[in-house]
């Protein structure tokens, strides 16, 4: 696998962080209880058609408002490997119900905004400044420190998504920090 190709169990929000999270949002479901997916994959489907009347995935806010739903649905499972079981399988329906909007690239790249910028106040403020493409680049980078660093020096220094680039490849954080 190559550092670009990732899987979909990379993008698997992390169980044991979001099962407190998930119980806020869904009434608690004894672990021995199959959890009825029907109405959890309805109860999501409504959301993001509730969600994408507004706007489409292009917009940095509502793919995050999108991979942060996916997170929450996805911590009802509480195990990881229910997880992954349950993320393949509405990666397809939602395919095919959304259709090129919401591809499984697309999901994947929600669910990595909301996993890596996960305060949506933050998110917001930085999707004030930066585009989509300068969020692509700053979500591959590994360190919360560093992508902190990359979202203030483009706000700062008004780089654009090339200079970003070319940043970023220079290890400009770790020159700076390291």
């Amino acid at each position: 696998m190559t550092e670009n190709e990732q899987s979909a169990e990379d993008f698997i929000p992390n169980m044991e962080e979001n099962y407190t999270e998930a119980e806020d949002q869904t009434e608690a479901v004894d672990q021995t209880e199959a959890v009825d997916q029907e109405d959890l994959y309805e109860l999501l489907f409504s959301e993001l058609d509730s969600i994408l009347a507004n706007d489409k995935p292009a917009n940095p806010l509502t793919c995050w408002m999108i991979g942060e739903r996916l997170r929450r649905t996805l911590a009802v499972f509480k195990t990881p490997e229910n997880g992954i079981k349950a993320f393949k399988e509405l990666q397809k329906q939602i395919a095919t119900r959304f259709g090129h909007e919401l591809s499984m690239d697309k999901l994947q790249e929600c669910l990595q905004f909301a996993d890596e910028f996960p305060d949506m106040t933050i998110f917001e403020e930085i999707c004030k400044t930066l585009s989509i493409e300068h969020l692509k680049l700053i979500i591959e980078v590994e360190s919360d420190m560093a992508r902190t660093f990359y979202c203030e020096m483009c706000k700062v220094e008004k780089w654009s998504v090339a200079d970003l680039k070319t940043q970023i490849l220079q290890k400009s954080f770790e020159k700076e920090f390291g």
